[in-house]
This record gives C-alpha cells, sequence and structure tokens, in this order.
C-alpha cells in the first residue's frame, strides 16, 4: 500500500519568480522616488557660495568715462551647480562735458549711476577646475544722479531705468584650501542714458560647493 505524499513546503518555481520580479520593481521605483526628491536648486541664505568686491572702468556713452565699484554675493544654483546665480550691487561714477545748444552752454561735472541687479553665470568646465571661464546675463535697476544744473542734462540724469547686462570673464582659484581668488570680467550694460561697455576686477571668498583645493 502506497505512503500519502508529504505536502511540499518551499514554494513552487513560479512564486519564487513572481518574488524576484516583484521585488526588482519595487527596486526600480524606490530609485526612481529618489530621482525625484533629489534637489534641482539651492538658493538662498543656505546656498551662498562666494562673496567678492571689484572696481573696473567703464565706457558710457556720450563719450563719458567712468570708474567702477561694487559687489556681489553668489546665493547658489538651479538646476546644475554650474549655473550660479548671484546678486551684485555697483557704483558708477562718471565724468561728462555737453555742449547744451539750446541753452548755450557747455557742461562739464559727473553722473552717478547705483545699480543693484541680478544674474546669471554658467561656469564653464570641471567642477574642480581652479581656472573657470563663465558667461553672464542679468537685469537690474539703475538709480541715476547728478547736479549739472542743467535742465537738459539733470532731467536724463536723474531718472531710475531698468536694464540689463551681459558679460565674460573668468575665475581663477588661489592657495592651497582653494578659498579665495580673483576674476575678470568684460560688461555690456543696457540702459536708458548709460548703456555702457565696462572691464572688471575683483576678489572672491568662496564657500560650500565653490570650494576647489
Amino acid at each position: 500500500m502506497s505512503q500519502p505524499r508529504k505536502a511540499c513546503c518551499h514554494p513552487p518555481c513560479d512564486c519564487r519568480a513572481a518574488v524576484a520580479i516583484a521585488i526588482a520593481a519595487l527596486a526600480i521605483e524606490a530609485r526612481g522616488v529618489l530621482a525625484q526628491v533629489r534637489p534641482t536648486s539651492n538658493l538662498g541664505i543656505a546656498g551662498v557660495a562666494a562673496i567678492g568686491l571689484h572696481t573696473g572702468t567703464a565706457n558710457v556713452e556720450r563719450k563719458a568715462r567712468g570708474r567702477e565699484y561694487g559687489g556681489i554675493i553668489d546665493i547658489g544654483w538651479i538646476r546644475v551647480p554650474r549655473l550660479r546665480i548671484q546678486g551684485e550691487v555697483d557704483f558708477l561714477r562718471a565724468n561728462h562735458t555737453e555742449r547744451v545748444e539750446v541753452e548755450d552752454s557747455t557742461y562739464s561735472n559727473v553722473f552717478y549711476d547705483l545699480t543693484t541687479s541680478i544674474s546669471a553665470l554658467l561656469l564653464v568646465g570641471g567642477e574642480r577646475w581652479r581656472l573657470a571661464p563663465y558667461l553672464s546675463a542679468g537685469v537690474g535697476v539703475h538709480a541715476l544722479s547728478s547736479a549739472f544744473h542743467s535742465p537738459t542734462i539733470d532731467r536724463r540724469y536723474n531718472v531710475n531705468p531698468f536694464g540689463f547686462h551681459i558679460g565674460a570673464g573668468a575665475r581663477i582659484w588661489l592657495g592651497g584650501a582653494g578659498r579665495g581668488g580673483v576674476f575678470a570680467e568684460a560688461r555690456y550694460v543696457v540702459a536708458d542714458n548709460v548703456n555702457r561697455t565696462s572691464i572688471r576686477a575683483g576678489a572672491l571668498v568662496f564657500f560650500r560647493d565653490l570650494i576647489r583645493p
């Protein structure tokens, strides 16, 4: 008389295959979720990565010549760490001489332009390069002032126009720690009555992800 078969305590092969497929699907889904929650930007106080000062010369429309001074602060990146966002404050003091025919007078004095702006700056090259060329573009608000005592000229240089700018330059990291550096930039600014080309250079202190030892 044959003995009854014992029930197998192991899952059949098709069950094990189904479990393996389910685990693989969960792993793929988990990777997708992690990719979605990965930050695509880092802006604000927590993203500040550089501060700096600069000076330069400017050739302004109507043959005015000026000197620029200013400061910048890198407030982080968007999309990729090489695409930086920086705030800027610039001060221009320009000498200007002009003949005003309707007033039958020639005036010679200075005018000023205090500009606050924001720029997008794209660093070229690897994230560890100690020489990084870059391109920049941005928008700003210009606060012009003057005291030529000419209605024609002072009307022109006492307004607050919007403007935009484009530029190209390079940053160089210095020192073994890679926390300091210098930069130079050529910039073209478009704003009512103060279109100009400027050459500027300055020093930078780097923090966080912009440190390049």
